[in-house]
């Protein structure tokens, strides 16, 4: 009896452990698959706090390159008005004030071509720094969630590289 009560107790010990490590195992897919459901939501909304800092953007800088059209529309303007001035003028004066008109047409002119120059530099340099700067926002919101949503096994650049990834399949989606 001893040896049949040692087989009874060796199955009951084989089975609990079974069990235990069945139910430890669905304990861990549940939790893995809540984690993967959380990322995933946590991606779109992430996506779409870009979309929508982009298109905020995009809007921002339409409006200003809009503002230095009408800015180098009404130069050009002042700057037709001032030619046909100096050209009506120009029949009336000397040889000598004509060539005087002249160079003032040219620097005119020039003063035109540097300010409707300087007016594009600024907005390509708002709108690179603004993007720059939308950028480092969404990699340092994107590294807290990932932080907080991915398991704590992964190593930093591992974390890093998962989020880098992302945000190029990202960028390539928002270019097609």
């Amino acid at each position: 009896m001893p040896i049949t009560l040692f087989f009874f107790l060796s199955i009951a010990t084989i089975s609990a452990t079974v069990f235990f490590v069945s139910f430890l195992e669905l304990v861990l897919t549940y939790r893995r698959r809540r984690i993967d459901a959380e990322l995933i939501l946590k991606q779109r909304e992430m996506r779409a706090q870009y979309n929508l800092s982009l298109n905020q953007i995009v809007l921002s800088s339409d409006a200003k390159l809009l503002a230095l059209e009408k800015e180098r529309n009404n130069i050009s303007e002042k700057y037709q008005t001032e030619q046909s001035s100096l050209t009506s003028n120009a029949e009336l004066l000397t040889k000598r004030e004509l060539d005087q008109s002249h160079k003032e047409l040219e620097r005119a002119k020039k003063r035109a071509k540097k300010m409707e120059g300087i007016a594009e530099q600024k907005a390509d340099e708002y709108f690179k720094t603004r993007q720059t700067e939308v950028e480092a926002e969404l990699m340092d919101l994107v590294l807290k969630v990932t932080k907080e949503v991915l398991p704590e096994s992964l190593e930093y650049n591992a974390h890093k590289e998962l989020v880098m990834q992302a945000l190029q399949q990202v960028r390539l989606e928002e270019h097609e």
